[in-house]
């Protein structure tokens, strides 16, 4: 039990510290293309402190989707290559370049069924909540049996939805490891320190003496 604290909890830092970067990294960015126009908007010039306000936030939302993209990976390369702060980032763009669209692509399309798959399933609920309530004697409140429907449903999203955008993330980057760098499961056991595989050896492609005995 030990060992596996010590295994885990560095990761943990690591991943909580690098995933904290990575959200006031976008975050300032997004923020410092807005303060050309909210300067100019408190100096009391608003027409002009309105379109650098506008072109603010588009040049922040263009920059936001870019960083947003290319540090996609930071958290498994923290957790599965064992990167550090920094490193990670530099890491996850490595995976990215080449592949900016398809993974942009493959992650709005993930989101966009999260977000389907989210209206769904809670606009019956919330339906039949609206026709429960107004059949209720007291039109002003949803009855206590509603809330707790709705509350159960939010639930059951929340544990079946959001961890499939953690899944998609982790399935391309082990594609974009694939198609960049020849990753196979030989490598995937070493990198988790588990050695080579039985039958397998790196490099020569020959194999072990027991895999060849049964031939």
């Amino acid at each position: 039990m030990k060992s596996v604290y010590q295994f885990v909890l560095p990761k943990m830092v690591m991943l909580s510290v690098t995933l904290l970067l990575y959200s006031i990294a976008l975050f300032a960015v997004f923020m410092v293309c807005l303060l050309p126009g909210m300067f100019t908007l408190g100096f009391g010039n608003k027409v002009v402190g309105g379109v650098l306000l506008v072109v603010g936030v588009l040049l922040g939302l263009i920059l936001f989707f870019l960083l947003a993209v290319w540090f996609l990976f930071v958290s498994q390369a923290c957790v599965l290559e064992n990167h550090g702060y920094f490193s990670a980032f530099n890491r996850s763009q490595q995976l990215v370049s080449g592949y900016f669209w398809k993974v942009a692509g493959t992650m709005i399309l993930a989101f966009l069924i999260v977000i389907f798959l989210q209206v769904a399933t809670m606009m019956p609920v919330g339906i039949l909540a609206g026709i429960g309530m107004y059949s209720s004697a007291n039109t002003s409140q949803m009855p206590p049996v509603w809330n707790s429907v709705m509350a159960l449903s939010n639930i059951i999203y929340n544990t079946l939805l959001y961890p499939f955008l953690g899944i998609v993330m982790t399935l391309l980057y082990y594609d974009l490891r694939i198609r960049k760098e020849g990753f196979d499961l030989e490598m995937m056991a070493q990198e988790a320190g588990y050695g080579s595989l039985p039958g397998t050896s790196i490099g020569d492609g020959s194999t072990t003496p027991g895999a060849a005995g049964g031939e």
